[in-house]
């Protein structure tokens, strides 16, 4: 991708021609490559030509899901593509959809992660006893005022809004904000709902919405519009979005038929009635209309938080945090050097009687979850002794750094790893299992064995080329003396 500017005069390249991998500036003729490199002067004389002292601003661009991902940071090397679920699953089983929205791009995003707005801006309007026992809409209008658990993740925050609906249930929905304008939102049934949701600055006042889903997952962008007892839809509860006509206009793409020009088609009659609570049709539409209202940057001082927005203040202090040590200290913000850190998130809803901790209840989900069919080949992966490298054959799930799996056991549940460590000279050595293996997170002088692809076993300090094509953990530990035992048909 270049910038429109040539660099000769600085007319646009919009106008050029495309031609031979390479675009042609029509004012002087000036021709660039894909890397931006100046490839013909045709109107400077031939002792005379300075081509190779012109470059034009280009930047790498990879092509993934019907998305063309653009890298606009200044290192040689393009980070790696966020790991999200929805990327492991085939293009074809992708839908993809652009929304512009005329406001700051975390405003928009703050309004993703803000559940408790549901039961009143999408369904104020609705009454329990019109709903059928087997809507999930139900589940909000019972109880309209959800409280919160909210963390820290590897990937960014993660909040779990929760009520009780009856003795010993409890409806949970789990949503997740990722580094830097990434969000998954809990509108899908959490054991299908991969996704994600990327809300992108185009500028201060202007964001677009990009959405990738699962064609195959039951969330409220794959399924019809929710019904009342009496087989009529519920008001408001539109699932589409009427679009402008794209234009080349910088801000011409992707844009709402309904917005601040026409007040976003407000129904005043439809409020008044009570057949749509906002008086606006579409549950995007309804969002939209409230983030663009605040104007299109949100004046914080104005604000009153309250418990249900500890999300929104979370999500802030951790952005703040991260800026703060990028500037300070060089720190890269979560994902900017492993994109695999993503592949744990997963949002959702879903009805629980496992009364277990909030985050082992979103794991014990996770573990039943639907995932994508193959597993997906990894950039990076861990070696013997904790250190990150590039292993193009290595089957993952996820390769993070020792430091995120001694911080926090819970990631173990959450990505379906094994992992063990011990010690050998300064340093613990670890490796990490994509089997279903019985394994533990034990003490350092536990001692471990690993398989190779030859079947023979190799004791944990090797850490020979050998031993880490495919590795895979074949021992256990036994607490509490943490002795070894060995396993399998070579060892029992």
């Amino acid at each position: 991708m270049l910038d429109h500017r040539c660099p000769h005069r600085c007319a646009s390249l919009f106008l050029g021609r495309n031609e031979m991998n390479a675009i042609r500036c029509i004012y002087h003729g000036w021709k660039f490559d894909v890397a931006g490199n100046c490839v013909d002067m045709p109107s400077v004389a031939a002792h005379q030509d300075f081509r190779h002292k012109v470059k034009a601003k280009a930047y790498k661009v990879v092509e993934r899901a019907g998305i063309v991902w653009v890298y606009m940071g200044g290192r040689t090397e393009a980070p790696p593509l966020p790991a999200f679920e929805i990327l492991d699953v085939s293009e074809g089983e992708i839908n993809v959809g652009f929304v512009m929205r005329r406001c700051n791009y975390l405003q928009a995003l703050e309004g993703e992660i803000d559940t408790s707005h549901f039961g009143f801006l999408h369904a104020g309007h609705v009454y329990i006893d019109d709903v059928p026992e087997d809507e999930p809409l139900r589940n909000t209008i019972i109880n309209r005022a959800p409280e919160y658990h909210v963390t820290d993740t590897p990937w960014g925050t993660q909040y779990a809004g929760y009520r009780e609906i009856a003795p010993g249930q409890t409806y949970w929905r789990f949503g997740n904000v990722l580094f830097a304008f990434w969000s998954q939102a809990p509108n899908g049934e959490f054991a299908s709902h991969m996704h994600a949701r990327a809300w992108v600055p185009l500028d201060d006042h202007h964001t677009m919405f990009v959405f990738m889903w699962w064609k195959k997952t039951k969330a409220a962008n794959s399924m019809p519009t929710p019904l009342l007892k009496n087989g009529m839809p519920i008001g408001g509860a539109g699932r589409g979005n009427t679009l402008l006509p794209n234009t080349t206009d910088w801000l011409g793409r992707w844009r709402m038929a309904d917005n601040e020009d026409n007040d976003w088609g407000i129904d005043r009659a439809a409020q008044r009635s009570n057949a749509i609570y906002s008086s606006i049709e579409g549950i995007h539409l309804q969002d939209q209309a409230i983030t663009e209202s605040m104007g299109p940057v949100t004046a914080f001082e104005h604000e009153h938080l309250a418990p249900a927005d500890q999300m929104i203040a979370r999500t802030r202090r951790r952005l703040l945090m991260a800026a703060r040590a990028l500037r300070d200290t060089g720190a890269s913000p979560p994902g900017a050097d492993l994109g695999d850190v993503y592949r744990g998130a997963r949002s959702g809803y879903f009805v629980s009687t496992d009364q277990s901790e909030w985050r082992d209840i979103s794991a014990h989900q996770l573990d039943r979850s639907i995932r994508p069919r193959s597993t997906p080949i990894c950039r990076h992966s861990i070696n013997l002794r904790g250190q990150l490298q590039t292993r193009s054959f290595i089957e993952c799930r996820q390769a993070i750094t020792l430091n995120d799996i001694l911080d926090n056991p819970l990631r173990k549940a959450r990505m379906g790893l094994r992992y063990f460590t011990t010690r050998s000279g300064p340093m613990p050595t670890m490796v990490a299992s994509n089997t279903n293996a019985p394994s533990f997170l034990i003490g350092e002088k536990c001692a471990n064995f690993v398989l190779n692809n030859d079947g023979h076993n190799a004791p944990l300090g090797n850490t020979g080329p050998e031993w880490t094509s495919r590795v895979r953990v074949v021992s256990k530990c036994n607490a509490p003396d943490q002795s070894s035992r060995r396993i399998g048909s070579a060892w029992r």
